[in-house]
């Protein structure tokens, strides 16, 4: 279950780092429409917290921490919470929220049937603060290994 949420983390933490990139790109030309964003996510900091009944079980959670890059250059980071919400087969939902360098914040949300493996996650951008107040839009999060994912978000700010 821990490969299994770690892969999650990896999916939302990769999401987290696309919308970071969509703020830096914004911030200069007040995006209206949906922009296509793509961005690196590294995992810093990672919990799992199994609670009874012993093994895979609802209420399971995991927290974890994710640096963001575009081209090499550190842009924000991520704080995600993630908890099993389903067994059989096993549903995990995920909310998140991104703290750019510039102080804005983006927040993001998935629900999705964790597999083992590389996976491609879907997401919905639930709101914002700073230059993404009132966004909204949708995304992916490829993991490309336990610890790192790539985002690709297409966000939209009013």
């Amino acid at each position: 279950m821990r490969k299994r949420l770690g892969i999650v983390a990896v999916a939302v933490a990769a999401l987290l780092v696309v919308a970071v990139g969509a703020s830096l790109v914004s911030a200069s030309s007040g995006l209206t429409s949906p922009k296509t964003l793509t961005f690196t996510a590294k995992q810093t900091q990672f919990h799992f917290l199994a609670n009874n009944p012993t093994g895979n079980s609802v209420g399971d959670e995991l927290a974890f921490t994710e640096t963001l890059t575009k081209g090499g250059k550190h842009i924000g980071f991520d704080g995600v919470h993630c908890v099993v919400t389903g067994i059989k087969p096993t549903e995990t939902e995920c909310v998140g929220t991104i703290s750019f360098t510039d102080g804005s914040k983006l927040a993001a949300q998935t629900l999705f049937h964790p597999k083992n493996g590389p996976q491609t996650i879907p997401l919905a951008i639930t709101g914002g603060s700073g230059i993404y107040q009132n966004a909204g839009g949708f995304g992916t999060i490829k993991s490309t290994s336990q610890t790192t994912s790539t985002y690709t978000l297409h966000v939209i700010v009013p």
